[in-house]
């Protein structure tokens, strides 16, 4: 990322997905540097754990979905059968892995959706209720 949009700064971000029980996800983000600052040097060769300003850890188990073969064809439906209730979550993402860009695609099909399902809600209320007048 151009470091002019981050005050000077590089953001870097190193993803790691591991096995329940690996080594790493009971390192502290101190531990986990000193780890990896070998293999961030061979990236950038004048990097050292000093030049780092800031770092976040994040360990979240189940972070994502493993779909199973022909699963795209046994995607439920954004419309749920609980009248108001609508349904957008990982599992929508297909055949994509993870991504902002991915949600952010999804939850505008998901606006849509509600939309399109409340239009034709107030459309059906309207008719029903101005035929009795």
């Amino acid at each position: 990322m151009n470091k002019k949009d981050y005050g000077g700064h590089h953001l870097t971000y190193f993803g790691n997905y591991l096995p329940q029980g690996h080594r790493y996800l009971s390192m502290t983000k101190q531990q986990l540097l000193k780890e990896f600052m070998p293999y961030i040097k061979r990236l950038n060769p004048s990097m050292s754990a000093d030049s780092i300003t800031r770092s976040f850890l994040f360990v979240g188990f189940f972070a994502q979905p493993v779909h199973t073969v022909g699963y795209s064809q046994k995607i439920p439906d954004l419309t749920t059968p609980i009248t108001g209730l609508y349904m957008a979550n990982m599992d929508y993402i297909l055949p994509w892995d993870r991504g902002t860009n991915y949600a952010v695609e999804l939850g505008k099909r998901a606006a849509s959706t509600m939309l399109s399902s409340s239009a034709a809600s107030a459309s059906s209320f309207l008719q029903k209720n101005l035929s009795n007048r």
